[in-house]
């Protein structure tokens, strides 16, 4: 799987120098990969998950990254459940991102913090 795990890592990268498009395309072929690997659940795919989110947040798509960070969250408590294990010491957790726009006052379908890798 190192090929889209490279995919992800490239992904960030472009993301880093200001290349959303280019991120965003690298992500879903990596997330794409994944899936046909593994299947649409596996929790290896959450780092691609959340740095689509962390993206679409980036991008005021605001939409698109609640959408990411619940799936990441779905697949988090899916794994501990199967006992995989979650590092967190990665930086704030998709939950966090979804605590925290709601504490600035937005609604529940808005996300205004990014969150680090899963």
């Amino acid at each position: 799987m190192s090929m889209l795990d490279t995919g992800n890592n490239v992904g960030g990268v472009d993301k880093d120098h200001g290349k959303m498009a280019e991120a965003e395309a690298m992500y879903r072929r990596a997330l794409e990969g994944y899936e046909k690997a593994w299947g649409p659940e596996h929790m290896s795919m959450l780092d691609t998950v959340n740095n689509l989110g962390v993206l679409y947040k980036d991008q005021g798509k605001m939409a698109e990254a609640e959408a990411m960070y619940r799936r990441a969250l779905e697949g988090q408590g899916e794994g501990v459940g199967a006992g995989a294990h979650v590092d967190a010491g990665h930086g704030p957790q998709p939950g966090e991102a979804l605590r925290e726009s709601r504490q600035d006052g937005r609604s529940g379908s808005h996300v205004s913090t990014g969150v680090g890798r899963v």
